[in-house]
């Protein structure tokens, strides 16, 4: 007769599991510079579950674990772009320095990625800077961020040299990291986000051609996702 393996199998991934999610919150419980306390709450039910279902099927488990793994890489990359602005330094078109975690408070935050010195790229930027303009003029709390070339080890010629927006100091590992955190693939592509690092507009190329009569309107409804 072959025995049940089942119930060992269970054992076994439960243990592993549940020492990922220890090492996983130890490290976090170290980690002074965050506000971790949703991902820990999040750690304590994962295993809470685990050792509440130990009898449930292998294929059950693992298949939370890998929920519930999705869930905390989700948040954690929240985390990381929650401080993402600390000690960095934005450049505004009058060469003047700012701190960027005081300089956008309260601020509707657009990051535009550059794809160098692509047609493609040169083509959006005058309608991104008129729909930028439009909305500054109005005196809202707008801002566009230039972060540059993606695909280039060089820095890239300056492409908003008469826009207003601002520029993030050149740092090809900083350019790579916040593509990472917001899924940039295929630049050029402009995110409107949230402070917590919440996506409030994926394709913002397109919905700034789409509102190129309506600027004040786009505008407002960004706001309105932001501050819900």
């Amino acid at each position: 007769m072959i025995p049940d393996l089942f119930p060992v199998f269970n054992r076994v991934t439960i243990h592993y599991i549940s020492e990922y999610y220890l090492n996983l919150r130890a490290a976090l419980s170290d980690d002074k510079s965050h506000d971790t306390n949703d991902i820990l709450l999040e750690i304590d039910q994962a295993d809470a579950w685990l050792r509440n279902h130990d009898s449930d099927g292998f294929g059950e488990i693992q298949r939370y674990f890998k929920r519930s793994k999705q869930s905390m890489l989700l948040t954690l990359k929240k985390l990381k772009l929650a401080s993402l602005w600390e000690d960095v330094f934005l450049l505004d078109s009058n060469a003047g320095k700012h701190s960027a975690a005081e300089y956008l408070k309260d601020k509707v935050v657009a990051i535009y990625f550059s794809m160098g010195n692509c047609s493609f790229s040169g083509a959006i930027l005058p309608e991104l800077k008129t729909f930028y303009d439009a909305i500054k003029t109005e005196n809202r709390n707008f801002e566009v961020i230039f972060v540059t070339d993606l695909t280039s080890s060089d820095p890239p010629e300056d492409q908003n040299s008469d826009a207003k927006w601002l520029t993030v100091e050149y740092d090809q590992n900083f350019t790579d990291f916040m593509a990472n955190l917001l899924s940039v693939q295929f630049p050029p592509a402009l995110k409107v986000i949230k402070h917590d690092g919440t996506i409030v507009e994926n394709n913002g190329i397109t919905a700034v051609h789409l509102n190129a009569n309506n600027p004040i309107g786009l505008f407002e409804s960004w706001k309105a996702l932001i501050y819900t």
